[in-house]
C-alpha cells in the first residue's frame, strides 16, 4: 500500500488547537471499497494498544508475547457501527515481525491487519516515526478522538499533547466475553457515539481526568 504522505487535514468537529506546529501526517491513500463519507467523522485508533491489551485477554498470553491485532479489528467494527471512520495506526515495524520472529504466533493477527488494510482503515507510521507522536499530531489536526488506555504522560510532559486536547481526546475501553468471543467496549459508553452525532469531542466525566 502507498505511505502515509505529510500534508494538511480538513477539520472534523470543533475543540482547542493542537499544541504543535509541525507537519501534520496524514492516512494514506489507498484503493479501498470504504473511503470517508463527508457523514462519517474520523476516530483515530491507537492500534499496538488495542492489539496488546486485546492479547492480555487470551489465556496463555505472556509479557513478552506479540500484540493480537484482531483487537484492532474487533474496535474498528464497533466504531463503524457507530457511523465512525476508524483510523487505525501501526506502526510499519509490527507488519516486518509478523512475517519474522511472530509468524507462529501471529495467524489471527495476519488475517486482521490484512482486513484492516483492505478496508482502508489502517494507517502505517513511516519509517522511524514513533506511533504515538504520529496518532496525537493526526488526532489533533482533525479534532478527532483517540481511542487507546495510554494516558500519553510522556508526550504531555514533552508539550506534544496538551492535558486539555487529552482530557477532550482520549477514550479508554476494555474487551469483554460475548457468545464465546470478545467485544470492544468503550469505557464511557456515551462520548464516541456524541462525537460521531455531532463532531465535537465531550471531557471524560469527573473522577477520570486524564493525569
Amino acid at each position: 500500500g502507498a505511505s502515509p504522505q505529510f500534508a494538511s487535514a480538513p477539520s472534523h468537529g470543533a475543540g482547542p488547537s493542537a499544541c504543535n506546529s509541525g507537519p501534520v501526517y496524514m492516512p494514506p491513500v489507498r484503493a479501498s471499497s470504504h473511503r470517508p463519507r463527508n457523514s462519517e467523522r474520523t476516530v483515530v485508533v491507537d492500534g499496538a494498544n488495542v492489539a496488546y491489551n486485546y492479547a492480555e485477554c487470551l489465556s496463555g498470553w505472556t509479557a513478552q508475547g506479540p500484540p493480537n491485532f484482531y483487537g484492532a479489528q474487533l474496535c474498528a467494527v464497533e466504531l463503524v457501527k457507530m457511523g465512525a471512520f476508524p483510523c487505525v495506526v501501526v506502526h510499519k515495524r509490527w507488519m516486518a515481525d509478523f512475517s519474522d520472529r511472530y509468524a507462529v504466533h501471529s495467524q489471527q493477527s495476519q488475517a486482521a491487519l490484512a482486513w484492516l488494510r483492505d478496508e482502508g482503515y489502517l494507517t502505517l507510521t513511516p519509517g522511524g516515526a514513533d506511533d504515538d507522536s504520529f496518532s496525537i499530531s493526526y488526532a489533533q489536526q482533525q479534532q478527532a478522538p483517540i481511542v487507546t488506555n495510554d494516558k500519553y504522560s510522556n508526550h504531555m510532559e514533552r508539550t506534544i499533547l496538551s492535558r486539555e486536547f487529552a482530557k477532550l481526546a482520549l477514550n479508554m475501553y476494555s474487551f469483554s466475553a460475548a457468545r464465546g468471543d470478545k467485544i470492544w467496549t468503550p469505557e464511557e459508553h456515551d462520548r464516541l457515539p456524541s462525537y460521531v452525532l455531532t463532531g465535537i469531542m465531550v471531557p471524560r466525566a469527573a473522577g477520570r481526568d486524564v493525569r
